[in-house]
């Protein structure tokens, strides 16, 4: 039995992705900035800002102003570069109709056909069918 995926369930695949990768981005945004700030607002309440980025509050707590720095960048890559993570983590069938399956294989030099033999689907061969 073969899987037909349809290009409307790519797109849907794809919307779901991009929401999951760009949820993860704004937590990922907010809670570095929020290690940022509490740094910041130490060094505010003392009037030290080097006693503020020395001072650990626990014992074993890494330098919270520089995760927060990492967790904000890669946050925001994240919601940057979302739709372009998507479309490669959910990639079109390589080869064949996405609806059907038939292998739509030009003949050797020939333009891709309009429209696929089998099904009749248009086939959008510049964009990659997404």
């Amino acid at each position: 039995m073969m899987i037909r995926i349809t290009p409307d369930r790519i797109n849907a695949l794809r919307g779901c992705a991009m929401w999951v990768i760009r949820s993860v981005s704004i937590i990922l945004i907010a809670v570095g900035a929020y290690l940022m700030l509490k740094r910041l607002a130490l060094g505010i309440g003392t009037m030290d800002f080097g006693l503020a980025f020395r001072r650990w509050d626990d014992v074993e707590e890494m330098q919270s102003f520089y995760r927060g720095i990492g967790m904000v960048v890669v946050g925001a890559a994240l919601g940057v570069l979302s739709r372009r993570i998507a479309a490669w983590v959910i990639a079109m069938p390589p080869t064949g109709c996405p609806q059907c399956g038939y292998a739509v294989a030009p003949p050797t030099g020939a333009a891709p056909p309009a429209r696929c033999p089998e099904c009749g689907l248009a086939l959008d061969a510049g964009k990659g069918n997404s």
